[in-house]
């Protein structure tokens, strides 16, 4: 495990997780935060935007590039104690989409292999296009991409 800070922000690392806690304004430390939100997307692109905008709003992300990675990381996690608050998960992306992996985080959420916790599909169709996959697959809600720093308020409000 690995702690840096490059003048903003402290990082913490292992060699599966990152994850921002916060800025530090004036050098005052901030504790690691208490809705740690999952991040789910292929696209390395939409993958940093959206954890700019937690960031930003001091809220500590964990990220993940499929539906595999994403499973195998909520549980190593849950492992060592960290829930998460809050999945933001992308609906299309290769191994295993948004759909799947979220049908298989319900399974695992009812079974108690996991804690019970939203999740909300990011997809850049409009949602008449794909609002029934979401609800046949178990997601709470629907974004459409790009994610902002609206939609985010959005989301954390419910």
């Amino acid at each position: 495990m690995d702690i840096s800070f490059n003048g903003s922000h402290l990082k913490l690392i292992d060699d599966r997780h990152s994850s921002f806690f916060g800025k530090l304004p004036n050098g005052v430390v901030i504790k690691e935060l208490e809705t740690p939100v999952m991040v789910v997307d292929d696209d390395t692109f939409g993958l940093m935007a959206v954890e700019a905008i937690l960031n930003k709003l001091q809220i500590q992300s964990f990220k993940a590039n499929n539906g595999k990675d994403v499973l195998e990381k909520l549980e190593d996690l849950y492992k060592y104690g960290t829930a998460v608050k809050l999945i933001l998960m992308d609906c299309e992306m290769p191994l295993m989409d948004g759909f799947e992996a979220t049908k298989k985080l319900r399974e695992m959420m009812q079974y108690g292999e996991l804690p019970s916790c939203p999740i909300v599909g990011l997809s850049g169709h409009t949602e008449t296009e794909i609002e029934d996959r979401v609800k046949k697959s178990g997601m709470d809600d629907y974004v459409e991409k790009p994610v902002t720093e609206e939609k985010i308020h959005e989301i954390l409000k419910q």
